[in-house]
């Protein structure tokens, strides 16, 4: 699929602008140049693998002068071939492992092997990895820090929404920022009011680093604060977020998990999104930010199954989905209503996430879920041990 381009020439209106800054967050119009959006991995064409990739080929032209020269090339051969021969073992024993699954269960990672870019001989180490990064990097329960309240927290996150959106930053920067805002204030004894938002626009600089082809400069950020901030300012303060954070940023992400769960669930696109949405709107809520990314992900997995389906029902959250996911429905139920929830109550405050998923792309899907409000009721009424 050909690389997508993105025009950063969109303005921010004059009632968003005011409705922000009463809150405390400086915003401006802004025209920024153009920027290139790596693709999507869901988007990537497969592509095919040459069978031979891994032969070791010695080019029997080249003629080496001494013995010894030679010697350390027979040797080298042989590693690389021993080493290759461990590796094809390897893979052996996974598949004969996937081979006593229940039959019920697809093997996903077979189905997409001829794509490079969803690393499928690795994909269950790779998970198994992000899942013990998640248990790693936890994050407390809220309050994080006493100078932080919900209001300042809500207020900052649902500008950065709206930074994400304007200028098409992608779905990963947006969560890899709140995941090192949070990180960070429940560490720092620095944090106040006056530098909140610094820390805010640095996370999102610091995770646009770590997930775009081409980031917005440093100068494009403080133009986005109406340069309240100077250049050394933000520097120290990125310089501050790194330090504390030793350099540790890639907490898992639940949009990451959620990618897995809707191959596994063969999820169609408007039903991907439901759940893409209700991720977002977590973000906002702090009461959730110390559960894990995996599990918030699984639940909003099972309520966009609901959603499709147009009732509720256990059996949506198949034994596929509890393979894939390691999570049973009995492990999603306490958050099932409390998900729930935030969808019901997206519609009377912070904005940002409703406006953005009822946007033509996301396929309306903030409209649409309107007309699910019944069944999201019975979702809400879920009980943890019920």
């Amino acid at each position: 699929m050909p690389t997508q381009t993105r025009q950063l020439n969109k303005q921010v209106t004059t009632n968003k602008q005011t409705g922000l800054e009463n809150h405390g967050v400086i915003t401006t119009k802004s025209k920024l140049p153009v920027i290139i959006k790596r693709n999507a991995l869901v988007e990537i064409n497969n592509i095919n693998v040459s069978k031979n990739q891994h032969d070791i080929h010695i080019n029997n032209k080249i003629k080496l002068n001494t013995t010894n020269a030679e010697k350390a090339v027979v040797e080298i051969h042989e590693s690389v071939q021993i080493k290759k021969k461990q590796s094809d073992e390897t893979v052996v024993e996974k598949k004969e492992s996937k081979e006593n699954i229940n039959k019920n269960i697809e093997d996903i990672d077979k189905f997409y092997k001829n794509n490079l870019f969803l690393a499928s001989d690795y994909a269950e180490d790779i998970y198994e990895y992000l899942r013990a990064l998640e248990m790693k990097y936890k994050i407390k329960k809220w309050p994080l820090n006493s100078n932080v309240n919900e209001k300042m927290r809500g207020t900052l996150i649902d500008w950065l929404v709206d930074v994400q959106v304007e200028y098409e930053l992608l779905q990963e920067s947006l969560h890899l920022a709140v995941s090192l805002i949070d990180r960070f204030i429940q560490i720092s004894s620095e944090v106040n009011a006056k530098n909140f938002q610094l820390i805010g626009v640095c996370c999102m600089a610091i995770a646009a680093k770590f997930e775009e082809v081409q980031p917005l400069s440093v100068s494009d950020f403080l133009y986005l604060c109406n340069n309240a901030y100077n250049i050394n300012e933000f520097r120290q303060m990125e310089a501050a977020i790194l330090s504390t954070l030793d350099f540790q940023i890639a907490r898992p992400l639940s949009i990451s998990f959620l990618r897995r769960y809707s191959l596994a669930g063969r999820a169609e696109r408007r039903q991907h999104i439901y759940a893409k949405y209700i991720l977002d709107l977590v973000l906002l809520e702090p009461t959730l930010c110390h559960v894990k990314p995996s599990l918030i992900a699984a639940s909003a997995c099972f309520i966009s199954l609901c959603i499709t389906h147009g009732n509720f029902n256990p059996s949506h959250w198949t034994d596929q989905l509890i393979y894939y996911s390691k999570y049973s429905f009995n492990s999603l139920k306490p958050f099932i209503g409390r998900l729930s929830r935030l969808v019901l109550d997206s519609r009377k405050h912070l904005r940002s996430v409703k406006n953005k998923y009822a946007l033509k792309e996301f396929e309306f899907v903030s409209n649409r879920i309107v007309l699910k409000t019944n069944l999201l009721r019975i979702l809400n009424d879920v009980k943890p041990h019920g």
